[in-house]
């Protein structure tokens, strides 16, 4: 408490002195007033500072700047998947290897060469009896590989043919004799017997 009237009583004389050197400047009473009013106001500053310990914290607070609020930074774009890597093209399928082509069949077998042989004779005229033979129908061709054994046989007809042809013959050598057949059927006796090589 002394110290707030301490502090008051020089607020008052600095007031004074304030308006002594108003008189003394010939300044106008209106001057001298407001001066004095300044220096109360001046003087009763501290006190009021003093009795509000709380006030100067809550003054400094209010007058701290104010810091311009700035939006929140927009978040970062979510970044873009990469694209899926396109499918990889499924492999051509192996073709199927071609079936080797058949053989070729086998050429038949060339048929065998033949040859042919004539055989030539004269018409008989006699019986072996001696008599006129008149009632010849044809002639058998007998022929074989071998002169004892003339298994084939060829008929010819007609009494006056004189010659014959074999043919089908493998290469070789073939004997040949030929008999006359008269109306009957009845076969004469062998010739003599011929040979030919064929070809």
């Amino acid at each position: 408490m002394k110290r707030a009237l301490g502090r008051t009583a020089m607020s008052l004389a600095m007031a004074n002195a304030l308006f002594g050197l108003s008189g003394c400047g010939g300044s106008d009473g209106a001057l001298t007033a407001s001066a004095g009013t300044t220096a109360l106001a001046q003087s009763q500053t501290p006190e009021t500072s003093e009795a509000t310990s709380d006030g100067m914290a809550n003054t400094l607070a209010r007058k701290k700047p104010r810091w311009k609020l700035e939006p929140p930074p927009a978040p970062a774009p979510a970044p873009v998947p990469a694209p899926a890597p396109a499918p990889a093209p499924a492999p051509a399928p192996v073709p199927a290897p071609a079936p080797a082509p058949a053989p070729a069949p086998a050429p038949a077998p060339a048929p065998p060469t033949t040859y042919s042989a004539t055989v030539a004779w004269t018409v008989p005229l006699l019986k072996t009896d001696g008599t006129s033979l008149t009632d010849v129908s044809g002639y058998r061709i007998y022929y074989g590989t071998s002169p004892a054994s003339l298994t084939l046989s060829v008929s010819v007809s007609g009494a006056g043919v004189t010659s014959g042809v074999i043919s089908g013959l493998a290469p070789g050598t073939y004997y040949f004799a030929v008999s006359t057949i008269d109306s009957a059927g009845v076969a004469s006796d062998l010739s003599n017997v011929a040979s030919k090589t064929v070809p």
